[in-house]
């Protein structure tokens, strides 16, 4: 599915496109100046290596990758990317991280969820939570 919008950038002529992609469609020939990624932890890592490499389109250099994603696990690719250690909590040798992590403050959605739910997550590791 593709959307049609006023130019992102004020000079540009052309319009913008949105695009819509699911996780199994071809990237082809794009050329990406953002992307959004709803539900990277279910992304392979090679997954997203590509989109990067198709951030070359016009309105660069400030192209932007922007990645959701639940908690993963420590054993998950995305793990090493936002902290770079291992499951271990060991430094990956010669890695840093390339995911700059952004996390909504605690309980700042609280007076749109049931009363009890934080209370409900306490059974969960800490990684989870």
């Amino acid at each position: 599915m593709r959307w049609w919008i006023a130019p992102a950038v004020p000079d540009w002529k052309e319009p913008s496109q949105i695009i819509f992609m699911g996780l199994k469609d071809g990237l082809g020939g794009y050329e990406l100046s953002w992307a959004a990624v709803d539900e990277a932890d279910e992304c392979d890592e090679q997954r997203i290596y590509e989109i990067d490499t198709r951030m070359r389109g016009p309105g660069g250099p400030h192209y932007s990758l922007m990645l959701t994603f639940n908690p993963p696990a420590k054993s998950h690719w995305l793990y090493p990317a936002v902290t770079g250690k291992n499951a271990q909590e060991e430094p990956v040798k010669g890695a840093k991280p390339w995911i700059k992590l952004y996390r909504p403050e605690p309980r700042e959605n609280e007076k749109h969820l049931p009363i009890d739910y934080y209370e409900r997550m306490d059974h969960l590791p800490e990684e989870m939570r």
